[in-house]
């Protein structure tokens, strides 16, 4: 039965929950003090009221869990983390665990978290709420596969769970550009901001730059408040200083496969070593960005993936490339065409330094930057 639909004051609560989530989403004054005033007070409403319906049913747990929820997802409304949210909406799966909006609420609680990007911040039993979070966003999406908004969800929710399980399985960030790809062909959720904001911020984890400046103007032009117009110029600098640095031709002694022999994509079974002549600075920690230059005195870029800064020395240190991914970076954005080698390692076992592999305290978790406003 539905709780809400059985207790009139808690369908009126629900009502007042969906106006405030529709003053967040379609509510854009010039000053955002007023729109977060007007949140502000609309969420204090609705925890005043949810006070008095507390404490006729504090021994009813569906309805103290229905409760948690809706307290939960009011506390949830703001973009930013609040552990008050997340705690009421853990209680709530915890007294009902059927309740799927709680736990994509949940979800959507631990993906603004902001230390969940580190490993040592996450614990088991919120690895497994995140695990939960994504079946339910799973569900959510079966309920109505059209609905763009679930499956923005469920990028956000596989997003997370990339961090949660550190970072290493590349497969989740996969799945979670898929998912954004088909939240965009909603009309309703293609006007968020925030899901070209966070595609546009995956594209450019897989180096997909012109995608992702493409991403970031969508973003930008919806809701300039999300500074991805400062995006687009730390990808534009950076392209600019990776293309002048790999223009160099340089000859070293060594008999290796070389860069112009790779074929685009995945070289299996290929090792490629090469000399790293410096690091490249970068105003995101994500990917660490080097020259290197090969047998043939051909320079190039490696991208880096979970390796922790500092372990690849420049100034001439010997690294070994296995299985390399390797594109021809070619990006056409406004008048301007950027154009260079680029080899990327998404794993810290594809690189050797020296000949010999990486250690434990070498590895490093990757993190995003991105922007939230869960559906």
């Amino acid at each position: 039965m539905d709780i809400a639909a059985a207790d009139p004051r808690l369908a009126d609560i629900v009502s007042k929950l969906n106006e405030l989530y529709g003053t967040r989403d379609t509510f854009f004054p010039a000053d955002l003090s007023i729109k977060k005033e007007k949140l502000d007070a609309g969420t204090k409403e609705i925890l005043r009221a949810l006070e008095i319906v507390l404490e006729e049913n504090s021994d009813n747990p569906p309805r103290r869990g229905y409760c948690a929820y809706l307290r939960g997802k009011a506390l949830n409304v703001t973009p930013d983390y609040c552990k008050e949210a997340e705690d009421n909406l853990s209680k709530a799966v915890k007294l009902d665990p059927a309740l799927s909006d709680a736990w994509v609420c949940l979800g959507n609680c631990f993906w603004k978290k902001n230390d969940l990007a580190s490993a040592r911040n996450c614990t088991p039993e919120e690895v497994e709420l995140v695990k939960s979070s994504v079946q339910h966003a799973k569900d959510a999406v079966s309920l109505d596969v059209k609905d763009g908004n679930s499956w923005y969800t469920l990028g956000n929710a596989y997003l997370t769970q990339f961090f949660s399980e550190g970072s290493a399985d590349i497969g989740k960030l996969k799945q979670s550009l898929k998912a954004y790809q088909i939240a965009e062909r909603d009309p309703a959720a293609c006007s968020n901001p925030d899901l070209h904001f966070n595609s546009a911020v995956v594209y450019r984890y897989f180096e997909d730059y012109e995608k992702a400046l493409k991403g970031f103007a969508a973003a930008a032009a919806r809701d300039p408040t999300l500074h991805a117009e400062e995006q687009i110029e730390k990808i534009v600098r950076l392209l600019a200083r990776l293309e002048e640095l790999a223009s160099t031709k340089l000859l070293l002694d060594d008999s290796h496969a070389m860069v112009r022999t790779l074929s685009e994509g995945v070289n299996k079974g290929v090792a490629v070593i090469g000399k790293v002549l410096l690091a490249v600075p970068a105003e995101d920690s994500v990917p660490l960005c080097f020259v290197l230059v090969d047998a043939d005195g051909t320079c190039f870029i490696l991208s880096v993936y979970s390796v922790r800064d500092g372990v690849i020395k420049d100034g001439g240190s010997c690294v070994t490339l296995l299985d390399p991914f390797f594109q021809k970076v070619f990006v056409r954005w406004e008048d301007k065409v950027y154009a260079y080698d680029g080899m990327r390692l998404d794993s810290p076992s594809q690189l050797l330094i020296g000949g010999k592999q990486l250690r434990s305290r070498d590895i490093a978790r990757s993190t995003l930057q991105t922007e939230n406003i869960p559906p």
